[in-house]
């Protein structure tokens, strides 16, 4: 089932399976460099699931919390977090 995220928008709701998914901020600049957005880092993530998603359903997934901006040193705090079928 293709995942498709419209051009153009800021914020979006996608529909996969029965699950309603609010995507926001999708203009966000998170490498100022190359102008990549969140839009473009969740199709990356939607292009290699398929790769990637067979070699981690049995180990525990983590979250990763990055507190600052891009330019100045951040505190990063790792935690457990529960992995949920988007199926």
């Amino acid at each position: 089932m293709a995942i498709e995220i419209p051009p153009d928008v800021d914020s979006c709701d996608i529909k996969y399976g029965t699950k309603k998914i609010t995507l926001t901020n999708l203009k966000k600049i998170f490498w100022p460099n190359s102008g990549k957005t969140k839009r473009d880092l969740l199709l990356y993530y939607v292009a290699i699931s398929p790769a990637l998603l067979p070699h981690s359903t049995d180990r525990l997934p983590a979250r990763v919390e990055q507190f600052g901006d891009l330019f100045k040193p951040v505190l990063r705090q790792r935690s457990r977090c529960r992995l949920e079928s988007l199926t």
